[in-house]
């Protein structure tokens, strides 16, 4: 079985061999008929062509991997996140051996042909779904990805990231430095909507419901605090106020309305994000926020994505 290690770093190696030879049975234009922005254009075609094909076989990988029901999975509550992880896996899956498959048939057959099939233990598992989203070599990797791609990317493994912790992994995030300025401008008004819109249900909820609103608020005003100080003087005036449903008195619209706030949410750190290709700390940072804004639609009731804040094809959920 492979390492955690290998699991994580070795697949790029095969596939970059694998690219290689599917790139050498095409017959290639000579060097005077293409220009060198078409060059460019095709080596980061196929820089990103390798990268969505690792990606795939490592969430082949994972689903060989996981759990089966016949083994114990630890505590009952352990049990459904994990046939959740298993289901989001399977779209994460049949996305990304589409996108490759459209450019290289034949890396998709590569990565679909690896894959494992010895379960792991819960702890274990929850393990490597932590490493195939947030270690360092996925972090590298990314930073080669271009503007085309990241954002899928970046969605996918925050979703990951948030899959492990609901698993019981407890992932040491560094501190958040990134995305700054301009950049964090989106993420920050889907944070000060989300705040404005919790304010809102503390204020109209019972003690049940408003105790668990409440820490959701908790955690949205920090994050809200440190995306404004990244954002700096590229950080607009809060709104005065934000359009409400104009009925929040039964708990499956004051529910509803929660789970819209975090969807959005999810939606405003991906917009944009593209303009974040090859910054490590805009990357990882957009990663955790991701991350942070799955677990609480998980609070809340969010249905788990493949790609929280994108639109998967509906035959494919």
């Amino acid at each position: 079985m492979l390492s955690r290690r290998a699991f994580v770093a070795g697949v790029s190696v095969t596939l970059l061999a694998s690219t290689a030879a599917c790139e050498g049975e095409s017959a290639s234009p000579s060097p005077s008929e293409r220009t060198e922005a078409e060059a460019q254009q095709r080596d980061a075609d196929l820089l990103d062509s390798t990268v969505l094909a690792a990606t795939l076989q490592r969430t082949a990988e994972l689903r060989a991997l996981a759990p089966r029901p016949s083994k114990p999975v630890g505590t009952g509550s352990r049990a459904e996140p994990l046939a959740d992880v298993i289901r989001v896996l399977g779209i994460q899956q049949a996305v990304l051996d589409r996108m490759v498959r459209a450019v290289h048939p034949q890396l998709a057959d590569v990565a679909r042909d690896a894959a494992e099939t010895t379960s792991l233990p819960l702890a274990e598992f929850a393990d490597l779904i932590a490493d195939s989203s947030i270690s360092d070599p996925i972090q590298l990797e990314l930073q080669e990805v271009s503007a085309a791609n990241v954002p899928t990317l970046m969605a996918l493994h925050g979703q990951r990231a948030a899959a492990a912790v609901a698993l019981g992994h407890e992932v040491a995030w560094p501190v958040l430095v990134g995305p700054t300025g301009a950049g964090a401008i989106t993420i920050l008004a889907g944070l000060r909507q989300a705040v404005y819109g919790f304010e809102v249900l503390v204020s109209r909820t019972d003690a049940q419901e408003r105790e668990r609103h409440a820490d959701t608020l908790t955690s949205l005003r920090r994050h809200t605090r440190t995306v404004t100080e990244l954002a700096g003087f590229a950080a607009p005036a809060p709104p005065l106020g934000y359009g409400l449903p104009s009925a929040l008195t039964s708990a499956r619209a004051r529910s509803r309305f929660a789970q819209d706030l975090i969807v959005a949410l999810t939606e405003a750190v991906v917009a944009g994000s593209s303009a974040r290709a090859g910054d490590p700390k805009a990357i990882a940072g957009t990663i955790f926020l991701m991350a942070q804004a799955v677990r609480l639609g998980s609070d809340v009731g969010v249905s788990s994505s493949g790609f929280p804040g994108m639109s998967v094809p509906a035959t494919l959920e």
